[in-house]
């Protein structure tokens, strides 16, 4: 196996100051959600479209509250995922140069 893919031995410990969700716009507002719409859209499309490919079927019904809940389930699912292995604290945070951090007005000292 390549050291590359190896497994590592020692394990890295990362916070994440977060001011919102996890995630940030890209997961809750942004093209995550789009793109699960826009997947509904699409099957949509295909459906009104399959008689061109000889194949007859009703005229589809839209659930638009359904989709709304898909989207949600997909937002939630890679949320959860998101933060594997990561410790998220809410606030604001900014880079300070040295062995200390900043989180909220707050100064701290990084331990090794």
């Amino acid at each position: 196996m390549s050291p590359r893919f190896a497994p590592h031995s020692s394990v890295a410990e990362v916070t994440i100051i977060e001011r919102a969700e996890l995630g940030g716009t890209l997961l809750e507002l942004g093209c995550i959600p789009t793109k699960s719409l826009l997947a509904g859209a699409d099957l949509l499309r295909k459906i009104r479209d399959a008689a061109s490919f000889g194949i007859r079927v009703p005229e589809p019904e839209v659930d638009f509250p359904r989709m709304m809940e898909r989207k949600e389930e997909i937002v939630l699912a890679m949320a959860q995922r998101c933060g594997g292995g990561v410790q998220a604290q809410g606030g604001e945070g900014r880079s300070s140069p040295g062995p200390c951090r900043r989180r909220r007005g707050r100064h701290r000292r990084r331990t090794p």
